[in-house]
C-alpha cells in the first residue's frame, strides 16, 4: 500500500490546507503592504472559510508564473467587497426629465376587436347577466386507498346485489318464458290451420307453411336467448352467496367487523313434485324440437343425397353406353371412336358416388345434455327458493377491539380530506370547503357555485383533491353543458363515475391502490389489482333571476347553437305563428324527423293527429282538450274497481291508522284471501258514531252543527296522526351542544344569581310538539311573580 502511494506521488498532486506564509505568495525583496493601516477603503470581503483559501493558494503557487496576478500586495487572494447589503434601500426613481430622450417610453392603448367569439356579448363594456349554477352534493369512492380487504369485498357484494335488484326489475327470464309460451300457442294454431288445409291447393298454404317457420326459427332462437338470462341470474346469485360466505370467513379471520354490510338470506319452500313436473314437461318439449330439427335436417340432406345419386346412376348408364358401343364397332370405327371415347370421357368430369347421410340423433344423450344444461341453469327440484336481501345491520367492531393494524387503519383514514375544485374554460372558478372522510367512504359537500360568466363555457370541470401537505389531484371529471332547457329549478342530481390509476401503499392494514391484493383462501385464492374510483353526485343548470327569469345566454349569437335548436325547438324554428298553422308545423316534424315513440315528443305529436282530419288533408279545431292525453293507457285499472277492491282499502284504512286495521302488519296477495266481514265491525262502529252525534228530539239546526263538529273532530284526529309521522333533527338526534366559554361564563354568573330575585325576567322554555303529546299527562306551568297583603298561616303550637 505504501509502496503504490510512493508511486503514485510524482503523477497527482494534493494541495496542501495548511496556512502559507506571505513571504512564499509576493516578489522577493518586497514588504507586505496593508492598504487598510494607509487609511484606504477597501470594502468588507466575502465571507470564505480558511481551509478552502489555503488550498486555492496553494494550487495558484504551484502554477508556473506562481500565481502572482492572483495575489495582492498584501499576500492574500484578490477579491472584491461583497455586494450585497445589510440594509435595504430603495434606488432612486428616475423622473421624465432625467431620463433621456432615446429611453422614454411612449403609451399605446390596445386595439379591442369589435367582436371576440370567446365572448357572449363580444368584447366590450356592458355585458348581460348570465349564470351558471353548479352544485356539488357528493363525493363517493367505490374504492379508496384506505379501504381494507373486508371493504373490498363488501364493495362487490353490493354491486352483485345492486346487479340483482336490476336484473330482477327487468324480469327478462320471464318475459322470455312468457313470449315463448305465446309462440308455442301461436304455432299450435298455425299447425292446425295448416293440418286442416293440407289437401287444398290455395296460395295460403305456402303462407302459413311460411310462418310456421318463422315461428319455429324464433321460437329457438327465444329458447337460447332465456337460457342465456337463466344461467346468467344462476351465476349472479351463486357469485352473490360466494362474496358474502368470503366476507363472513375473513371477518373470522380478522376478528373484527369494518363495515356494517350484511346480507340476510330468506328461503321460501317450493314444491318438488311441482318442480320436476315442469322439469320433464320443459325437458320432453325441448327434446322434441331438437329432435324435429335434426329429422328437417335429416330430409334436406336425404334430398341432396337422391339428387347426385340420381347424378351418379345418370353418368354410369351413359359410361356404360360409351363402352358397349365401342365394343360393337368395327376397327376402323373402333380406332376413331376409341379417340373419340378418349377425348369425351378426358373432357367429362368424373362424378364420385355420394355416400348415404345416417341419423346421427341419440335420444339418450341428447337426453343427458339437456338434464346437465338445466343443473347449471335452473332450480333444482325441491330446491327452496333464495332472496338475498342487503342491509346495513351489522354491527362494526370498535377501534378498542381490533387489532393495531387496523387500528393505523382508522386513524389513517380519519385524516384523510378532501375538497373539489370548480373550473371553467380551464379556469379555477371556486372551490368546496376541505372535509373530512367519514366512515362508509363518503364526503357531503352540499354546496351550489353560482357562477356569473362572460365567455361561452367551452368545458366545465370538477378536480377531486386530496388535502395534506401537499395536495394530490385524484381524479378529474367533465360536466355536460347545460341546454337552454335546463334551468336549477327543474334539474336532478346526476352521479359521474370517475377513477384513477395512481399508486399508493402503507403499512398497515389498508390496502392501498395500484398494487396487487390476495382475496381468499385455498384454492379460491384470487389477485386483484384494485384502482381508486368513484362518483361525484352533480348537476349544472342556467340560474334563475329573482325576477323567477331564467339567467341563460341568448343562442341567436351562436350559430351552431340556433342550428341544433331550429332542429328540436319548433318554436325557434317557426316563431310563434308557424306552431299555430298545422301546415307548417306537419312540414317541421316530417323535416325533423321526430320519434313518435318518444315521450318529450308525445304533446307535439297528439296536438297534430288531433288538429288534422281523417284524410290527412283537412284540419279543424276540438271543442275540447286533454290534461293528460296519455293518462287513459297507463290506466291499469278503472276507478270503480278501484274503489271495490277490498285489498286497496284495507292498505289505505291501514294507513290512515283506523284503529281496526292500525296494527295489520300483512296485507294478502290475493283478494280472494280477504274476508267480506272483515269491514262490518268498522263499519257498525261508524254507524253508531252518526247515530249518537244525532238524537231523534234534536232540531234540525243542532243536527246540522253536531254534524259538523263530527267532521271537525275527524280532520283535528287526521291532522294530528299526521303530524306524529313528522320529525325534526331534535326530536330524532339528542345531541347537547358543545361547551364553550360564553356558556362557561354563564354558567360561573349563575352561582352568584339569587335564589329568589324580586324581579325575575322571563325565560323561554323549549316547545314540544303535538306528536310528543301522545301517552304523556299535561302539566300547565303557572309562574307568580309578585303578591301584596298574603296572610301567613301560622304553625299550631305543638
Amino acid at each position: 500500500m505504501h509502496e503504490r502511494k510512493d508511486k503514485l506521488e510524482g503523477y497527482y498532486f494534493v494541495p496542501s490546507v495548511r496556512t502559507i506564509a506571505v513571504e512564499d505568495k509576493i516578489s522577493e525583496d518586497v514588504e507586505p503592504r496593508y492598504l487598510e493601516e494607509e487609511g484606504f477603503y477597501v470594502g468588507v470581503r466575502p465571507q470564505v472559510t480558511s481551509r478552502n483559501q489555503n488550498v486555492m493558494e496553494a494550487r495558484l503557487l504551484k502554477s508556473s508564473d506562481k500565481g502572482k496576478n492572483w495575489f495582492g500586495d498584501d499576500g492574500r487572494i484578490k477579491a472584491l467587497p461583497n455586494p450585497i447589503k445589510t440594509i435595504p434601500s430603495r434606488p432612486r426613481i428616475l423622473t421624465s426629465e432625467d431620463i433621456e430622450v432615446d429611453l422614454k417610453t411612449v403609451y399605446k392603448a390596445p386595439v379591442l376587436s369589435e367582436f371576440d367569439n370567446r365572448f357572449i356579448d363580444g368584447q366590450g363594456s356592458d355585458y348581460g347577466q348570465y349564470q351558471l349554477d353548479i352544485d356539488v352534493n357528493m363525493l363517493i369512492f367505490t374504492h379508496h386507498s384506505m379501504f381494507s380487504k373486508e371493504h373490498l369485498l363488501t364493495t362487490k357484494l353490493q354491486q352483485l346485489f345492486d346487479q340483482y335488484l336490476t336484473r330482477n326489475k327487468k324480469a327478462m327470464t320471464e318475459y322470455y318464458s312468457d313470449k315463448l309460451r305465446v309462440l308455442k300457442s301461436a304455432l299450435t294454431n298455425l299447425q292446425g290451420q295448416l293440418y286442416e288445409l293440407k289437401d287444398s291447393e290455395l296460395p295460403i298454404v305456402s303462407e302459413l307453411e311460411t310462418k310456421v317457420h318463422n315461428y319455429q326459427q324464433e321460437i329457438r332462437q327465444t329458447h337460447k336467448l332465456r337460457d342465456g338470462e337463466m344461467s346468467s341470474d344462476r351465476n349472479l346469485l351463486r357469485n352473490l352467496l360466494h362474496t358474502w360466505k368470503e366476507t363472513k370467513a375473513l371477518r373470522e379471520k380478522q376478528e373484527c367487523t369494518n363495515s356494517p354490510i350484511k346480507l340476510t338470506i330468506r328461503k321460501e319452500l317450493s314444491d318438488k313434485a311441482t318442480d320436476e313436473q315442469a322439469w320433464r314437461y320443459d325437458l320432453t318439449e325441448e327434446l322434441e324440437e331438437l329432435k324435429e330439427v335434426n329429422e328437417k335436417e335429416y330430409n334436406v340432406k336425404m334430398k341432396v343425397y337422391k339428387e347426385e345419386l340420381e347424378q351418379w346412376k345418370q353418368f354410369m348408364k351413359e359410361r356404360k353406353k360409351k363402352n358397349r358401343k365401342a365394343k360393337r364397332g368395327s376397327r376402323e370405327g373402333l380406332a376413331e371412336s376409341q379417340g373419340e371415347s378418349d377425348v369425351e370421357t378426358h373432357d367429362a368430369v368424373e362424378v364420385p358416388k355420394p355416400e348415404k347421410p345416417e341419423k346421427t340423433f341419440n335420444e339418450e344423450e341428447e337426453k343427458m345434455k339437456l338434464k346437465q344444461k338445466y343443473k347449471q341453469i335452473r332450480r333444482k327440484p325441491g330446491e327452496p327458493y333464495i332472496y338475498p336481501e342487503l342491509s346495513n345491520t351489522a354491527v362494526v367492531t370498535p377501534p378498542s377491539d381490533c387489532p393495531k393494524s387496523e387500528q393505523a387503519r382508522r386513524t389513517g383514514m380519519q385524516k384523510c380530506r378532501c375538497f373539489i375544485k370548480v373550473l371553467i374554460n380551464d379556469k379555477e372558478v371556486s372551490r368546496t370547503g376541505v372535509r373530512t372522510l367519514s366512515s362508509d367512504f363518503t364526503i357531503r359537500f352540499g354546496e351550489i357555485f353560482n357562477v356569473q360568466i362572460v365567455q361561452w363555457p367551452l368545458n366545465i370541470k370538477l378536480q377531486v383533491f386530496e388535502s395534506g401537505a401537499f395536495n394530490n389531484m385524484i381524479a378529474e371529471v367533465f360536466l355536460p353543458i347545460p341546454d337552454t332547457r335546463m334551468t336549477s329549478d327543474v334539474v336532478e342530481l346526476e352521479e359521474i363515475d370517475f377513477s384513477s390509476d395512481h399508486k399508493r401503499s402503507y403499512n398497515h392494514s389498508a390496502v392501498g391502490c395500484g398494487y396487487t391484493v390476495e382475496l381468499g383462501e385455498g384454492d379460491s385464492v384470487k389477485h386483484v389489482t384494485p384502482l381508486t374510483s368513484g362518483s361525484i353526485v352533480s348537476s349544472v343548470a342556467w340560474g334563475v333571476g329573482d325576477d323567477n327569469r331564467p339567467l341563460i345566454p341568448p343562442e341567436s349569437l351562436n350559430p351552431q347553437d340556433i342550428k341544433m335548436q331550429h332542429r328540436y325547438d319548433a318554436l325557434s324554428a317557426l316563431g310563434a305563428g308557424g306552431v299555430i298553422d298545422i301546415e307548417k308545423l306537419s312540414n317541421w316534424i316530417n323535416d325533423a324527423r321526430l320519434d313518435p315513440n318518444d315521450p318529450v315528443n308525445a304533446n307535439i305529436i297528439h296536438s297534430v293527429k288531433m288538429l288534422r282530419g281523417g284524410d290527412g288533408n283537412q284540419s279543424h279545431i276540438p271543442d275540447f282538450f286533454r290534461l293528460e292525453q296519455l293518462q287513459e293507457e297507463f290506466n291499469f285499472v278503472t276507478d270503480d274497481d278501484l274503489a271495490l277492491s277490498k285489498r286497496f282499502k284495507m292498505i289505505e284504512y291501514r294507513q290512515k291508522e283506523i284503529p281496526e286495521f292500525r296494527n295489520i302488519k300483512f296485507v294478502p296477495c290475493q283478494e280472494k284471501e280477504i274476508q267480506d266481514d272483515i269491514f262490518k265491525a268498522y263499519e257498525l262502529r261508524k254507524q253508531k258514531e252518526q247515530e249518537g252525534l244525532v238524537s231523534a228530539d234534536m232540531d234540525p239546526h243542532r243536527a246540522a252543527v253536531a254534524k259538523f263538529l263530527g267532521k271537525v273532530r275527524q280532520q283535528v284526529m287526521a291532522r294530528f296522526l299526521a303530524a306524529q309521522h313528522q320529525f325534526s333533527l331534535e326530536d330524532v338526534v339528542n345531541e347537547e351542544a358543545v361547551p364553550n366559554i360564553g356558556l362557561l361564563g354563564g354558567n360561573i354568573l349563575k352561582l352568584a344569581e339569587p335564589r329568589r330575585p324580586l324581579r325575575p325576567q322571563r325565560k323561554e322554555r323549549k316547545t314540544v310538539t303535538a306528536q310528543n303529546l301522545a301517552g304523556l299527562d299535561v302539566n300547565i306551568l303557572i309562574n307568580i311573580e309578585r303578591a301584596f297583603d298574603i296572610p301567613v298561616r301560622s304553625s299550631a303550637i305543638r
